[in-house]
């Protein structure tokens, strides 16, 4: 099940971030129609190592379209009106890449475009178009690399030096939890009441 394959992913150390969903409702009451992958990822913000994000507007309210609970969605990120790369102009060159961001979803298109080194892919970047977008998967991939700046700082701790692998998740959802924003109004919507803040996160 996918409850069993996330909590595997946390036991060995990964973090987990899953979008809110965009139904504008509280998640605990959306009925999926039996769908349980849609839902199951946002509830699952139960698990020490996963952390569910809801979407705010750049005025910092929750977005209309954005799913909240105050239980299962832990805090907040940017999620309207991102500007992402969702077509190219020509191909890149490369077959692989350039069938990837014809067909994949947004995020994953923003991944191809990030080469192994961590630089960017240079033809992806030349020919693509860039479109203003929104939803909970936009706030979503904030999120992970707020977490991936985290983890990279503290993994070689020697707190977690033969320690369980999930001790490292857990630790960079409390340090990205306990250290957001908070913006009055969210408290009712996300458990943190807040917005993700890498520079709080990180020291």
């Amino acid at each position: 099940s996918l409850y069993d394959a996330v909590l595997d992913a946390t036991l060995k150390g990964a973090v987990v971030v899953a979008a809110a969903g965009n139904d504008g409702q509280d998640v605990a009451n959306v009925n999926f129609g039996g769908n349980a992958f849609a839902r199951a990822p946002a509830t699952l913000s139960i698990l020490r190592g996963v952390i569910s994000v809801g979407a705010i507007t750049p005025e910092g309210n929750k977005a209309g379209f954005s799913n909240f609970n105050p239980k299962f969605i832990q805090l907040a990120a940017p999620g309207n009106l991102i500007k992402v790369p969702t077509q190219l102009t020509q191909p890149a060159g490369n077959p692989e890449l350039d069938a990837m961001f014809s067909a994949a979803h947004v995020s994953h298109k923003i991944a191809a475009m990030i080469n192994p080194d961590g630089t960017f892919n240079e033809d992806l970047k030349k020919y693509s178009i860039h479109e203003f977008v929104d939803g909970t998967s936009s706030a979503a991939p904030i999120v992970s690399a707020v977490a991936a700046m985290v983890y990279a700082k503290i993994q070689n701790r020697p707190e977690f030096q033969g320690a369980p692998p999930s001790d490292i998740a857990a630790t960079v959802k409390e340090l990205l939890t306990r250290n957001v924003r908070k913006i009055a109004g969210l408290e009712t919507d996300f458990t943190t009441g807040g917005i993700v803040v890498a520079v709080n996160a990180l020291n």
